[in-house]
């Protein structure tokens, strides 16, 4: 009997072994799970923000290059001013300077990484503060820029245009127009106006904008090699 006693104490204390070997295998399994994932969770935000920062360095290349663009676009509206204020002949480089005036470069911003990110999920990039500022650049940076873009391609094509192609010749946009009466252009205040309107354009709502945005870019991708680096 004492022996039938022992030998059943002693299989419960092997079952009880056992079944304390099942549930710390099955807890260490489950950790290793978890950390696989949060490692895989991980590496593919890393790919994601390495992508996110060789988009935003071309857009702020293109960005770059259309301040410039503007900067050059300014030089040239002030010398058409300056043309028309003076009574000596036109100068010899006049007709480039209207074809600036007939003008837009129109770059193409990058947004392809954050829409993949939106098509998945932004929670993929765990810092929330990083998810605010990649939102707050995409969704209003970005779209301000679009909305200035399409305005002065307005103003370019319906105000500019219609005027260049009837009172110029041989027009080239960006390049050269030659106007058929420079004198008729000196006391036309519409055509004063209009090179007004695109000075003004430029020096107080598309350069700003621009260089706003390039600014905005760089303050990302600082925050994007912070997290990298984390």
């Amino acid at each position: 009997m004492r022996r039938s006693i022992g030998v059943s104490a002693l299989n419960w204390r092997s079952a009880l072994g056992e079944l304390i070997l099942i549930v710390v295998g099955v807890f260490i399994a489950l950790a290793a799970s978890d950390w696989q994932k949060n490692r895989d969770a991980r590496r593919t935000e890393i790919q994601s923000l390495h992508e996110m920062r060789r988009a935003l360095t071309d857009d702020i290349d293109a960005l770059s290059r259309l301040a410039e663009h503007g900067r050059k676009s300014e030089v040239q509206f002030r010398e058409i001013l300056k043309q028309l204020d003076s009574t000596d002949p036109p100068a010899d480089d006049i007709g480039r300077q209207f074809g600036m005036l007939y003008c837009i470069n129109r770059p193409l911003l990058n947004n392809a990484v954050y829409e993949s990110l939106k098509s998945t999920s932004l929670l993929q990039i765990k810092s929330e503060m990083l998810r605010a500022q990649i939102a707050q650049l995409y969704e209003v940076t970005y779209r301000r820029v679009e909305q200035e873009l399409d305005s002065e391609r307005f103003v370019v094509w319906e105000v500019v245009g219609p005027y260049v192609r009837e009172y110029f010749h041989d027009v080239r946009p960006c390049q050269s127009a030659t106007p058929l009466d420079f004198t008729q252009l000196r006391h036309d205040q519409y055509f004063r106006n209009m090179v007004e309107l695109r000075l003004n354009g430029q020096t107080i709502i598309y350069g700003p904008t621009w260089l706003a945005a390039i600014e905005d870019i760089r303050q990302l991708m600082l925050a994007i090699a912070t997290e990298l680096e984390a």
